[in-house]
């Protein structure tokens, strides 16, 4: 793949060879490193759509993206929409115009996002798997048949899975199956969020396969008390890589949160939705712990 980017020397004359008609989306077009999209080695590496922000569906605009010169080697994308109809247009058109570069998907919504199957089958070298059901709504979508499809879904290169489990319908009996699979080898970074079940899900972490190959373990924005601390703190042999617990703030007493942070290198807490803001990295939302 060729090592030119954009920024070592493009202007606006560059626009409609660049980005075509996608460039109405762009606002800065001199910037490749953040925005709606973001280049590296000369193409369009990232793309970040908010339906708030396009005022247009989302599909169309993706659609045209990944048929563009510019956009053939996509490996992430990550979307803000609610329109149920448009959550739907933008997987149908992923399973069937599959991007074979991708590697990360994120989605942030208040849809039912329904049957993943087709778009997981569709790209089984996916890396990252974000699904966020979205705080600031009373119209908790269920969640039952978007689980049921990742949990069955083959991701042998699967490396961090995000799951936002605001509905309240949701039981642990729907996630167990995820938790007792053998066939996730590269799978580090588990982030299971705003569940009402941490008890049940960290007792049975501490008897999982995945237990032994997880690095991260996120189970913020919900409230876990110092009994299922101490029950990972009891089993923590069986986390020997585990070297990251993200938690929410102000549920844990200081004896145990002084165990846990003898455990692993780093507690990190979030205190509220990332999703409710601009998109941030990681460390721009999340508040590190130090001794």
């Amino acid at each position: 793949m060729p090592s030119w980017s954009p920024r070592s020397g493009a202007t606006s004359k560059h626009r409609p060879v660049l980005l075509g008609a996608l460039a109405r989306h762009v606002t800065k077009i001199r910037e490749f490193t953040d925005g709606v999209f973001v280049w590296r080695f000369g193409v369009i590496h990232i793309v970040q759509l908010d339906r708030a922000a396009t005022g247009e569906p989302l599909a169309p605009i993706l659609d045209e993206v990944l048929r563009h010169p510019s956009g053939k080697f996509v490996a992430e994308i990550s979307l803000k929409l609610d329109p149920e109809p448009e959550v739907a247009a933008v997987l149908a058109l992923l399973a069937r115009d599959p991007s074979p570069s991708l590697r990360a998907f994120e989605l942030a919504t208040t849809a039912d996002c329904g049957d993943l199957g087709p778009f997981l089958r569709a790209h089984p070298k996916l890396r990252r798997l974000a699904i966020r059901g979205r705080i600031g709504t009373t119209d908790l979508s269920p969640m039952h048949e978007t689980l049921r499809s990742i949990v069955t879904a083959s991701l042998p290169e699967l490396e961090e899975l995000e799951l936002r489990l605001l509905n309240r319908d949701m039981l642990f009996s729907h996630l167990r199956p995820l938790l007792r699979r053998g066939d996730l080898p590269a799978l580090k970074r588990l982030r299971v969020r705003s569940a009402d079940y941490l008890d049940e899900i960290i007792a049975e972490l501490v008897e999982s396969p995945l237990a032994p190959q997880l690095t991260v373990l996120d189970l913020g924005l919900a409230e876990v008390g110092d009994p299922s601390v101490r029950r990972l703190l009891n089993h923590q042999a069986r986390f020997p890589e585990l070297a990251e617990v993200v938690l929410m703030r102000g549920f844990l007493s200081r004896s145990v949160l002084g165990e846990l942070q003898g455990m692993v290198k780093k507690v990190t807490f979030v205190d509220e939705d990332p999703d409710d803001e601009d998109r941030m990295a990681d460390g721009e939302y999340f508040d590190g712990v130090e001794e």
